[in-house]
């Protein structure tokens, strides 16, 4: 009777979860009932932010909206806030020529072709989405693609190389990594390699059937960048698929082989990290800290450094609740307890080292990542001291040196959140008034400390001499 009682609550719990989230596939369903056909993408934009207003009343909604993230601006078709989340949606409408009537109303579409072009825009505008979720500007992100083409959903050429392989969208396929033209880009504006840093499968759903022609079925995709409170079971699934070894760099080769051509013998690190008091880094973290992994992503991250803790002979849950808080890992080994929450954030790398290739992209959004680290930090108290048991741990390990170098501008927007080597941390914690809103966007709230912390940078593993090859590692234990 009690375990039926547990699965009942958390019945409960998932399904108050389910009701707060905006869900798109939903409002695709009850769209295709009004609006089977479309005139153009800004015909099916305005459509579908009708929809949503109609769904979801209590909604904030934004049309046309350009966000500013890792230093540049992109561009969102809506912007929607509901139950104090955020969601960005990019929509696409690509269609061949097709005339028809539907319930009195004419429908002339074009054949707009240039499905090479298409398919790189589509792909590119996921690598925009992923940096909103990555830098926290947006909980979720979604990519709405809706098209009577074919040639987008199905995969005419088999196995053939084609150019525009990496960024192909057929049934089936799927997307990570590195991706890249493999002659000539068409376009200038086109031919930068895009870089994914979570897995995508591509799934196509049918929308409507307006006719028994070949032009006349429209079918939908809907590609989803998660926050961090997306399940358990779809982080998992997307490590295992991703991770391959030790150092698993998701793009496998480099766009521009002379970047690294020259391959210097690897110099050998000092031992680093040594657990004792005066630096009072934890025994468990000095362990993995020593195996000088360098991490693909930030789940890369998490993962490795839960295997370390199994290794060690923890037991590991990852994405563990605590009442209304969520950490990345909580690990118990006895009566030991500790909840970790961490984060990858990098500045542009590309190199060799331990005979893999390594590209980390350049995240930048500095002031954002504080506000964040500091965030898990006040969170991290709250579990501590409903938890007392448990010891709390932040960690953020980057190459960029500009977390621990103190700030050369004077007064900066997000002057409270800095958190360079040997700053302190303690009050309450707000933005600077001349912080613009796409900072801002999310991270609205003050930070507020019940305690005094401490920053100290400690050394992780130095790649070589060039830049961005140092790595430090910042380490919080929460006091109450």
């Amino acid at each position: 009777m009690a375990l039926l009682a547990y699965k009942e609550v958390l019945d409960t719990l998932q399904n108050r979860k389910e009701r707060n989230k905006i869900n798109i596939q939903t409002l695709l369903t009850n769209l295709t009932k009004q609006r089977p056909i479309f005139h153009s993408e800004a015909d099916f934009k305005h459509a579908l932010a009708w929809t949503i207003q109609e769904t979801y009343p209590e909604s904030t909604i934004r049309l046309e909206k350009k966000i500013k993230a890792n230093d540049r601006n992109i561009h969102l078709d809506i912007l929607v806030n509901y139950q104090s989340k955020n969601y960005a949606l990019v929509t696409y409408y690509k269609t061949k020529a097709l005339e028809c009537t539907i319930v009195g109303e004419d429908f002339t579409l074009s054949e707009q072709g240039d499905q090479v072009q298409g398919r790189y825009d589509v792909v590119k505008a996921l690598e925009n989405l992923e940096q909103l979720v990555q830098d926290r500007v947006v909980d979720q992100a979604v990519l709405i693609f809706l098209t009577n083409d074919a040639a987008y959903s199905t995969n005419f050429v088999g196995s053939r190389i084609t150019n525009d392989y990496d960024f192909r969208l057929h049934e089936g396929n799927e997307l990570s990594g590195q991706l890249r033209w493999r002659e000539t880009a068409p376009t200038e504006d086109r031919a930068s390699a895009i870089t994914l840093d979570n897995h995508y499968q591509i799934s196509w759903n049918p929308y409507s059937k307006i006719d028994s022609s070949f032009q006349g079925e429209f079918h939908s995709l809907l590609l989803t960048v998660e926050g961090e409170e997306h399940d358990l079971q779809e982080l998992e699934e997307k490590q295992e698929e991703s991770q391959t070894n030790d150092i698993e760099i998701e793009n496998r080769t480099i766009e521009e082989p002379e970047v690294i051509e020259e391959q210097k013998p690897e110099p050998i690190p000092e031992p680093i990290l040594e657990s004792h008091k005066e630096n009072e880094t934890p025994h468990w973290f000095t362990t993995f800290a020593n195996k000088r992994l360098i991490p693909s992503s930030q789940f890369d991250f998490r993962d490795k450094l839960a295997s370390e803790l199994r290794t060690s002979g923890y037991s590991v849950e990852i994405n563990k609740w605590f009442e209304e808080d969520r950490v990345a890992l909580f690990a118990s080994k006895g009566n030991e307890k500790i909840a970790i929450e961490l984060r990858y954030k990098t500045a542009l790398l590309r190199t060799i080292y331990k005979d893999n290739r390594i590209y980390l992209s350049d995240q930048r959004a500095q002031d954002v990542s504080r506000y964040d680290y500091l965030r898990d930090l006040s969170k991290m108290e709250e579990v501590v001291k409903q938890n007392p048991e448990v010891k709390g741990f932040t960690i953020l390990l980057t190459n960029d040196h500009l977390y621990w170098s103190p700030p050369k501008k004077e007064n900066p927007v997000d002057e409270a959140f800095r958190i360079h080597d040997g700053a302190t941390i303690s009050g309450t914690l707000t933005w600077r008034e001349e912080a613009s809103f796409g900072t801002t966007l999310g991270r609205e709230e003050p930070i507020t400390f019940s305690n005094t912390y401490q920053m100290k940078w400690q050394p992780y593993v130095e790649l070589g001499d060039d830049k961005n090859e140092e790595f430090r590692v910042l380490i919080n234990e929460v006091t109450i």
